[in-house]
């Protein structure tokens, strides 16, 4: 019985050749140059299957809808603060690592809500054309959570960047999808229950899950399409490398906190005992 050697690394991603390269089973010059797309080439990176050019131009879509650049908001503001000394790739790997993390990163966020949607379809099996039997699923499996992944948006109580999202959905014949429709069920019951709407993060996970894309292929895939927002604050706060953004004057600073701590030693050199030098 033969075994794998612990030492020898496999991948299907690519293989360097003569003439040409493979990447994911296609030759790069001969199948995919000229034919594939930029957010095709990612998604068929991510998991293997080539897309076709409408499920391809779906991500162009989310791209596009998804766009809100504005440098004050997080991450963005994180980019332009680490690109002020200089640096675009820095700007954009700290805006990346800022991903990761519940409340502003799409990656826990997607792979959250495309979990409890998953259970939610497991749970109605049969009975997903029921609108009634949906709505109450819906609310069970809602239970008492504090916080909904996919719904509610900080500051405002609609997503200005959902309904773009839904139109774009609506012309290419995507919104009537298996999991597009029952997260704009559940968006129904959530809004109804809860007072807050559905996120571009909870509608973008859905239609990647239509998409044919894995709960854990679909973070890496949307933090792909967030990033001209990033490219775009990296490179401007490069270039402009605000010195007010490395350091910040001294007369806009204000320590909140206990007052500094004065050892004992310290204290007897202040008053002239202290020991011999």
């Amino acid at each position: 019985m033969s075994r794998e050697d612990p030492l020898v690394i496999t991948t299907r991603v690519a293989h360097a050749g003569h003439m040409d390269h493979w990447f994911r089973g296609y030759m790069v010059g001969k199948d995919l140059a000229g034919r594939a797309t930029l957010a095709g080439l990612m998604g068929l990176g991510i998991n293997g299957r080539r897309l076709t050019d409408d499920e391809a131009g779906m991500l162009d879509d989310i791209a596009v809808a998804w766009t809100s650049a504005d440098p004050r908001i997080w991450p963005l503001k994180v980019s332009r603060l680490a690109s002020s000394f200089g640096g675009t790739i820095q700007g954009i790997a700290a805006a990346l690592l800022c991903m990761d993390c519940h409340v502003v990163g799409i990656w826990e966020s997607s792979l959250a809500t495309a979990r409890w949607l998953g259970e939610l379809r497991e749970s109605l099996r049969d009975c997903a054309g029921d609108p009634e039997r949906v709505a109450q699923a819906a609310r069970d499996h809602l239970g008492n959570r504090r916080f909904i992944p996919g719904f509610g948006v900080p500051y405002r109580v609609e997503d200005e960047r959902v309904p773009p999202m839904w139109r774009c959905l609506a012309n290419r014949g995507r919104d009537r999808l298996p999991n597009v429709h029952l997260f704009e069920q559940v968006g129904d019951v959530v809004r109804r229950e809860r007072g807050i709407g559905p996120n571009v993060t909870g509608l973008a996970t859905a239609i990647c899950l239509d998409l044919g894309f894995a709960p854990d292929e679909i973070g890496s895939l949307l933090i792909y399409l967030a990033t001209p927002m990033i490219i775009a604050n990296a490179h401007e706060g490069a270039r402009q490398a605000p010195a007010v953004l490395q350091r910040l004057p001294d007369d806009r600073v204000r320590y909140i906190g206990p007052a500094p701590r004065v050892s004992p030693r310290a204290r007897g050199a202040d008053r002239g005992e202290g020991g011999a030098g």
